[in-house]
């Protein structure tokens, strides 16, 4: 039981890793389209 929420806890938590890398490269593409686009 208990090994079983950890295994979820990790799982969520890879999950929540992986959206933030995702929002994290698109805020990289939108700074550099604002700084192209700000010369």
């Amino acid at each position: 039981m208990k090994k079983n929420q950890r295994d979820k806890k990790q799982k969520n938590q890879k999950r929540i890793r992986d959206k933030r890398r995702k929002y994290l490269s698109a805020d990289a593409m939108f700074a550099k389209l604002k700084d192209i686009f700000s010369k």
